[in-house]
């Protein structure tokens, strides 16, 4: 019952705020979208004392797990305003929650199929390439998708590419080194950073588990900074940030409310704290007194015990 109304909303917003708020372009190679949506959140009337608090629990706990209202993944969210009071709030029918309405601005990861992203190389394999795309999502280039005109290095751990784009034989293989002149090498290693096109994105339940990329294409393969546009320069610099750097005016709202969220998770800790040492005190006491009993026993048999030993 909590979540349905969230994404009821966001997807009768979807189109007005991608036109409104949006900051993507169509050179985005991140998969990163951010733009202002309205929601709208059921919530209990235990929680209708503090809405915005309702509502942002509600938020965190959707934190890196896709939406369909979102049109993605929601990584993180900035600027939560509350609708006034009474404004728009309507009670769900056969249920005691009440719908309330805000705006956030919300950074989403939202890939499509065929879309072309920048990665960063973890993981280099002779059937495979691993990335990691804004230091959160894992995305992996089979070797399949793999262009021709590429070969493996096993001493450095390396796929090289040829940048004529030339198919080599056997022999020219074995000759490369009088070659080289005429023949410019790139190298796909760990930590480079790789142009890719999005095939597949493989989800599991509610995550993104994986992304399946491809080097076929105009334009894939290993990013030269020399040769990078501004707005790809810009994208490759936020991803190093882990999107963490798309918007200071929202900063100072934010720490306010990490600070509070600090504040309650120091309190659940500090409560949880008080009741393990008062559960702990409560066997040790139980212990003694069980302890107790068990010598007050002892002492009354050895005591019946002498006294029968001197009756008989």
């Amino acid at each position: 019952m909590s979540g349905g109304g969230f994404d009821d909303e966001k997807k009768r917003k979807k189109k007005k705020t991608k036109k409104s708020g949006s900051t993507t372009d169509n050179n985005n190679t991140t998969g990163f979208v951010t733009s202002t949506v309205s929601i709208s959140i059921p919530l209990h009337p235990s929680k209708l004392g503090n809405r915005k608090k309702g509502v942002r629990e509600q938020l965190d706990a959707k934190t890196l797990r896709h939406h369909d209202g979102f049109g993605g993944v929601l990584v993180k969210y900035t600027d939560l305003n509350m609708n006034e009071e009474g404004n728009g709030e309507t009670i769900l029918p056969n249920s005691a929650y009440v719908e309330v309405k805000a705006t956030v601005k919300a950074t989403v990861f939202a890939p499509k199929v065929k879309a072309v992203l920048i990665g960063k190389v973890n993981k280099i394999g002779q059937d495979h390439i691993g990335l990691v795309v804004g230091n959160i999502f894992n995305a992996s280039i089979p070797i399949e998708n793999f262009k021709e005109n590429m070969m493996f290095d096993e001493t450095k751990e390396a796929w090289e590419i040829i940048e004529d784009g030339t198919e080599m034989l056997e022999e020219e293989e074995e000759d490369l080194s009088d070659k080289s002149e005429s023949m410019s090498m790139k190298e796909i290693k760990v930590g480079a950073r790789v142009k890719f096109r999005v095939e597949r994105v493989n989800r599991e339940d509610d995550r993104v588990v994986l992304l399946i990329g491809s080097l076929l294409g105009k334009g894939c393969g290993p990013v030269d900074r020399g040769s990078t546009s501004n707005s790809e320069e810009r994208s490759d610099n936020d991803e190093d940030e882990d999107v963490e750097a798309d918007d200071d005016a929202g900063d100072g709202a934010e720490d306010e409310e990490e600070a509070e969220r600090d504040k309650k998770r120091n309190k659940k800790e500090k409560k949880e704290k008080k009741e393990k040492e008062k559960k702990e005190k409560k066997e040790k006491k139980e212990k003694k007194e069980k302890k107790e009993k068990k010598e007050k026993k002892e002492k009354k048999e050895k005591k019946e015990k002498k006294e029968k030993k001197i009756r008989e």
